[in-house]
């Protein structure tokens, strides 16, 4: 059996060819020390510092070796329901997200070829509560 080249398509970054998308990239230097702070500035990297391995190769990238920013939140919600009636309830809900209002940053741009590759984009929404009535019957 031969290998065809002409044959080898590399859809989705399947770069090793085992039928899973999103393998990693290769890059320039294969020591690469990044911290955790990087990511808040973008990691400023030179130009075509990431490129395509070769078909059925395996990239020289650990695994998380850029990181990004956590993300940490906690949603909540009471409810107490009041009897009005044999066949009516009237139940109250109050609900909040991100109750302790902690900042959970977004990348911006995720293209290896941008120099702000990695660079925090915004942040997910802040605290948001809401309150309800419900009816039922």
């Amino acid at each position: 059996m031969s290998f065809d080249p002409a044959n080898c398509v590399n859809t989705g970054g399947d770069y090793n060819l085992d039928g899973e998308n999103n393998d990693r990239p290769s890059a320039v230097a294969n020591h690469i020390h990044v911290s955790h702070d990087q990511w808040a500035d973008g990691f400023n990297l030179p130009e075509n510092f990431f490129f395509a391995p070769c078909l059925g190769c395996v990239s020289n990238l650990g695994r998380n070796t850029f990181l990004g920013p956590g993300y940490w939140n906690v949603d909540t919600s009471i409810f107490k329901n009041f009897k009005l009636r044999e066949r009516f309830n009237l139940q109250f809900r109050a609900e909040a997200f991100n109750v302790f209002n902690h900042t959970n940053f977004q990348l911006g741009v995720n293209d290896l070829n941008c120099s702000c590759f990695g660079q925090a984009g915004g942040t997910a929404p802040p605290r948001n509560l809401q309150f309800g009535l419900k009816l039922l019957f």
